[in-house]
């Protein structure tokens, strides 16, 4: 008697969705790691904005202002009693 080497059909459809789970994870796992990556770099670079906005508000003798909202946010400078956008706004973007 000679007995079937090999596997069954349904075997090897459990491990192709068992591959496919790991891979989809592996794949979702790395695509947060951009987001956080980013958001890193984004603060970093925030942070070097903010410090060479305190720069120019001692080097022009001008008190500094940063207005938020929901999706930007920009440099102020009080000018007369008044704050006003920085007129060079590009370098702060």
């Amino acid at each position: 008697m000679q007995r079937n080497r090999g596997f069954t059909l349904l075997e090897l459809l459990v491990v192709l969705v068992l591959i496919g789970i790991i891979t989809s994870l592996a794949v979702l796992s790395m695509g947060s790691g951009g987001l956080n990556r980013k958001l890193e770099q984004e603060g970093r670079r925030f942070v070097s904005l903010v410090e060479l906005a305190g720069d120019e508000a001692i080097l022009h003798g001008r008190e500094l202002g940063i207005d938020f909202n929901q999706t930007e946010y920009r440099f102020l400078f009080l000018v007369d009693g008044k704050w006003l956008p920085y007129r060079d706004d590009k370098i702060f973007r």
